[in-house]
């Protein structure tokens, strides 16, 4: 996992400092019997040329090297990479990694605004969904080549009464919403319903010591319509995020 953008951009520039990166990548797979390498490399900047041209490389002789070594070797995307102009050329990098797995997961950042995971349909009401990422990354990755990869938990905001964010979201376990809203509500109220647009689920509470909040998240449910969805595009891979959210 390479996601501090800052240390991320000093070893971008700096050869010596991937191939230490790279080799001892390498040495770990080999070191525990795994047979490929994942690389989840986070950035948040614009795409600038040379920005965009040192991430291609990198990737390209990190695929070379562990190719070399007998393993595999596939990288992470942000399910947003087109829309939000990430520095990833992505029809460059599908020619060097065996798998892309596209993190279709926190399109509505803990920062931002109330919203779904990342939505299934209503471009028009959220600016983006899963028709319009899929034929992104269609357009210049071979759908079978593509792994969806979906995050099994929600964000909580507290919200004021025009359903504004007056904090950072806070990520909750879909194990925690079920037993706290959906199965068991332990607040004042609790009310809840299926988004026909995003396929998700809404959910809003009343807090005695914080007010309204507002709680997006993915579910079973959810999945499964979204994975009905990409099968008919093509795409039938798929894993998800729980990192003991689920």
């Amino acid at each position: 996992r390479m996601i501090d953008s800052k240390t991320n951009f000093e070893i971008l520039k700096d050869a010596k400092n991937q191939d230490v990166i790279i080799e001892q990548s390498i040495q770990e797979a080999k070191t525990y019997g795994f047979t490929g390498l994942l690389l989840n490399l986070e950035v948040s900047a614009l795409p600038f040329g040379s920005l965009v041209d040192q991430i291609t490389q990198f990737n390209e002789r990190f695929a070379l090297k562990a190719r070399k070594a007998g393993l595999s070797y596939s990288l992470t995307a942000y399910g947003d990479t087109f829309y939000r102009l990430r520095p990833f050329d992505m029809a460059k990098l599908a020619k060097h990694v065996g798998l892309v797995y596209v993190m279709a997961y926190d399109f509505h950042k803990a920062k931002g605004n109330p919203g779904p995971n990342f939505p299934l349909g209503g471009k028009d009401v959220y600016g983006y969904d899963y028709g319009r990422m899929i034929a992104n990354f269609i357009g210049v990755v071979p759908p079978e080549k593509l792994i969806v990869v979906f995050g099994m938990y929600g964000y909580d905001w507290s919200v004021d009464d025009k359903g504004i964010a007056q904090d950072v979201g806070v990520p909750i376990a879909l194990k925690d919403i079920k037993a706290k809203i959906i199965d068991h509500c332990i607040y004042i109220s609790c009310e809840w319903e299926r988004d026909i647009n995003s396929a998700e689920t809404k959910a809003v509470y009343q807090d005695r010591e914080t007010g309204k909040h507002v709680v997006w998240f993915e579910d079973e449910e959810s999945v499964k319509r979204k994975q009905e969805f990409l099968k008919s595009r093509g795409v039938g891979s798929f894993a998800y995020w729980a990192y003991s959210y689920f």
